[in-house]
């Protein structure tokens, strides 16, 4: 479940922008970049000024909508290997997230309706619904657990320029004419747990695209043995279509599928993932691989 609430909490958080930010991060009238508050952790000004602009617009949406492509990279182990899933993701603020998933076949492969994943977010459920498998984990959440939930934290704003800085490592690692690169590593044993790098790939100067929209998320596990890269080419909000209805439980034949219920984990509960193995690969000091979409407009 963390694992793509992780990758949908930028998709959502990010989506909340206005057409009219400015897409270079700039003070207005040429001031320069405000410091940060006493107390909060040492970022460079430029960074700063970005998470600024990022929380200060990210109130102008009412949804976001995105089709892209999910890749996941596992490079040692019984599950090594590349997978692609085409995904089609949904969030009507402050609470609500939809995710699809449906399995790219391999060369000679044919498409399997049953292989995706459906993933349905609301404030007091979270709902897992496994096609291959026949398998939907309802996953019940208590009052305010919103709090608690990188997803819901960033679409309903909950967390602001501070908290993340204080939540996570962040780097603001290059920007060029089109994009803004940045870095998180996180700094709680919970959010340790689900992963030991991000790097945020956003919008910035491409012209009908707002900025600070998500272009590319890319997620490394297991001492960077397992990626996953989220690509999102032509993010959207406030579109048309998506209503409550968007959100509703699909109902499954309970004779064919098997149910699961549960409570939510209390925050902190998790154990951190094992290492796959060792391998030939860059470790979490080595400078980070930073994605390129290829400095064109998308298609």
């Amino acid at each position: 479940m963390t694992r793509w609430i992780l990758a949908l909490a930028w998709a959502g958080g990010c989506a909340a922008v206005s057409a009219q930010t400015p897409p270079v991060g700039q003070p207005p009238a040429g001031l320069p970049p405000a410091p940060t508050p006493a107390g909060t952790p040492a970022v460079s000004p430029a960074l700063w000024q970005h998470l600024q602009n990022w929380e200060t617009v990210m109130k102008g949406a009412t949804n976001f909508f995105c089709e892209g492509k999910k890749t996941q990279d596992i490079k040692v182990g019984a599950r090594k290997g590349k997978r692609e899933s085409k995904t089609d993701i949904r969030c009507q603020m402050p609470s609500k997230a939809r995710m699809f998933l449906t399995a790219v076949p391999g060369p000679g492969e044919k498409i399997d309706p049953n292989d995706y994943d459906l993933y349905i977010a609301t404030p007091n459920l979270i709902l897992e619904y496994d096609g291959n498998n026949k398998r939907l984990i309802e996953t019940r959440l208590p009052p305010g657990s919103a709090k608690g939930m990188l997803l819901l934290d960033f679409m309903s704003g909950a967390i602001t320029a501070r908290a993340a800085v204080e939540r996570f490592d962040i780097r603001l690692l290059q920007e060029d004419a089109n994009y803004l690169y940045l870095e998180l590593k996180p700094k709680t044993a919970e959010d340790k747990a689900d992963f030991e790098s991000m790097i945020l790939v956003l919008f910035r100067n491409i012209a009908g695209q707002p900025g600070y929209l998500p272009r590319q998320v890319v997620v490394r596990r297991n001492n960077n043995q397992e990626e996953e890269s989220w690509d999102f080419p032509r993010p959207a909000i406030n579109v048309e279509g998506i209503t409550p209805a968007t959100f509703q439980p699909v109902v499954v034949d309970k004779k064919i599928w098997n149910v699961v219920v549960q409570n939510a984990p209390a925050q902190g509960a998790r154990d951190a993932r094992p290492a796959v193995g060792a391998a030939a690969i860059p470790g979490p000091g080595a400078p980070p691989v930073v994605p390129t979409p290829g400095g064109l407009p998308p298609k």
